[in-house]
């Protein structure tokens, strides 16, 4: 198990500075999860294998339905994160469909790893987002959070 306290990188924390909703972790990978507002704040840190994102998935399906299908968005502030096995790619590919039809209408991405953007670019061109994988990719929390929360409001403003 990764010890969370000298990994989570200090950006996020001082960002979130809230408790996690939850947090799974092995012995190579950990995640962890936030909700500002109406947005889930996430990161992946490491390299995340099938077993981690199956965990990760049945817990986040468990939070998104506490959005009762009202819009939400997605942050994933993941610096430290290395890549996706294959077969973690698959269980990620399921976890953004539930997302996607039950409320995520946004999302963004702060992610260093070349494999870690191509891995997450691929998966989004499987759904019919509105964005391209570069708009939706910084290099600041800020920025991110900004984006998102003004998608939220646009979202709220056309569908009121």
């Amino acid at each position: 198990m990764i010890d969370s306290r000298n990994v989570i990188n200090y950006e996020f924390e001082q960002h979130t500075q809230t408790a996690p909703l939850f947090r799974v972790a092995d012995r190579y990978a950990e995640i962890v999860v936030v909700r500002l507002a109406d947005i889930l704040v996430t990161e992946f840190v490491g390299p995340c294998g099938k077993s981690l994102v199956q965990k990760y998935t049945k817990k986040l399906e468990q939070v998104v339905r506490q959005f009762n299908s009202k819009p939400w968005a997605y942050l994933s502030v993941s610096r430290n994160f290395d890549a996706l096995t294959d077969e973690a790619v698959t269980a990620l590919v399921e976890s953004f469909a539930f997302c996607t039809r039950h409320g995520c209408v946004a999302d963004a991405y702060i992610i260093n790893s070349p494999v870690g953007k191509h891995q997450v670019a691929a998966i989004r061109k499987q759904f019919s987002v509105a964005r391209a994988f570069d708009d939706v990719l910084f290099t600041q929390f800020d920025d991110a959070f900004e984006f998102l929360s003004l998608e939220l409001a646009r979202i709220a403003i056309e569908y009121n």
